[in-house]
């Protein structure tokens, strides 16, 4: 239920930006999460890591917007290499 709660306001989110409605100024972990494609603890050891900054709400913690951008913008570019041909010997082995 709060994966489908946590998409909805992402689905959200983007739909503002489509309507040029100015960026949050938080995001919830469960959002940040979302939106980079990681999982809930990767953005918890982002955090202790010091990659990214919060605040409390209450006894919520909400990320700043501007921090999860910047996690995104330092992230490295994702370089895959050409697969290899394998060669079949005689026996069927590959070699």
């Amino acid at each position: 239920m709060q994966l489908l709660a946590a998409a909805i306001r992402c689905a959200l989110h983007l739909e503002a930006k489509l309507l040029d409605k100015p960026d949050p100024i938080f995001v919830s972990i469960a959002d940040a999460a979302i939106a980079l494609g990681l999982s809930v603890w990767q953005i918890k050891q982002e955090l202790r890591g010091g990659k990214l900054r919060a605040r409390k709400a209450g006894r919520r913690t909400v990320l700043e917007y501007s921090s999860v951008l910047e996690l995104a913008k330092s992230l490295p570019k994702a370089e895959y290499a050409a697969p290899t041909r394998r060669r079949r010997t005689l026996s069927g082995a590959i070699a």
